[in-house]
């Protein structure tokens, strides 16, 4: 399973914990709650914390909790959102390094957002378009008028 596939199938289940249009019809909560967070530990992520939590959900609402942490908990694979682009997406964009973006972030030069779980102690970026375009514009150089050029008299610019 692929962290795609992964976000897809959290999402898919937190789409049955809390539909929008009717009550959930989940029958059991905290098996898909702990399915998610081992499904999550297997691919070397989330914590004990999160499933120890998910061995408490009771209801659907729980569970939604657990999985909105699990997607929390993924590593950026590209957001889910197309207006944000995280910091290795911005660098592919500009052809520059991931490193170079986190320079301009923590240089507060780009606007971004820190999505990390709240326990973690390593922030995860994500740049909005909007932000990027902004950086972009103030990062426009002066445009220069071109330098004229001399001519002798014979017509021939010099050199």
């Amino acid at each position: 399973m692929t962290l795609r596939q992964l976000r897809t199938w959290i999402t898919d289940r937190l789409k049955e914990a809390e539909p929008l249009d009717s009550p959930s019809t989940m029958e059991d909560p905290q098996h898909v709650a702990v399915t998610a967070t081992k499904k999550l530990g297997l691919m070397g992520h989330g914590s004990g914390k999160l499933l120890a939590k998910a061995g408490r959900v009771e209801t659907p609402f729980e569970c939604a909790s657990v999985l909105i942490d699990c997607l929390a908990s993924l590593p950026g694979d590209g957001p889910a959102d197309p207006n944000t682009l995280s910091p290795s997406d911005v660098a592919r964009t500009l052809s520059v390094s991931a490193d170079t973006v986190l320079g301009w972030i923590r240089a507060r030069e780009l606007r971004a957002s820190d999505i990390a779980a709240r326990d973690s102690n390593r922030p995860r970026w994500i740049i909005t378009r909007d932000a990027l375009d902004a950086f972009l514009r103030n990062r426009q150089p002066e445009p220069q008028a071109p330098s004229p050029t001399r001519r002798n008299e014979t017509g021939f610019n010099r050199y």
